[in-house]
């Protein structure tokens, strides 16, 4: 798997080794198989948070969100959650979230990406977030 790069024999070998309980090596496989829902399950169940914020970034929306929402549930890493509810497209709950945990430069980054087309309700939420906590740069 590790020589031909083959998704199949990766996939296969990822699978044996979550059977035997290796984690690390199942994650590591199910990366290289592509098979990024299986190597986020993992990673939720066994708590390796750093790991699953590199493998939502490189998933689907989908795959985004519910890291995401594992993030939130936990009530740490708040940061992380808000990150991906942007990055997957969901502004309005990226901005709610960031909004409760005060990310200043989390907010800063989400509302670069609203434009002429957001929510009208967004954006003077924003702007008076920021004007309220005199963050008037912003």
């Amino acid at each position: 798997a590790n020589e031909t790069g083959n998704l199949a024999a990766s996939y296969h070998l990822a699978r044996q080794y979550e059977s035997q309980e290796e984690v690390g090596q199942a994650v590591h496989f199910y990366t290289r198989a592509q098979a990024f829902k299986n190597a986020i399950r993992l990673c939720k169940e066994n708590s390796l948070d750093d790991q699953l914020m590199n493998l939502a970034l490189l998933s689907s929306p989908e795959d985004m969100i519910e890291a995401a929402r594992y993030y939130e549930e936990k009530g740490m890493q708040m940061d992380r959650a808000v990150m991906l509810y942007h990055k997957a497209g969901h502004f309005s709950k990226a901005l709610e979230l960031a909004f409760t945990t005060q990310q200043f430069a989390a907010l800063q980054l989400i509302a670069e990406d609203l434009d002429e087309t957001s929510d009208p309700a967004l954006l003077a939420r924003c702007s008076d977030f920021f004007i309220e906590h005199r963050q008037y740069e912003r």
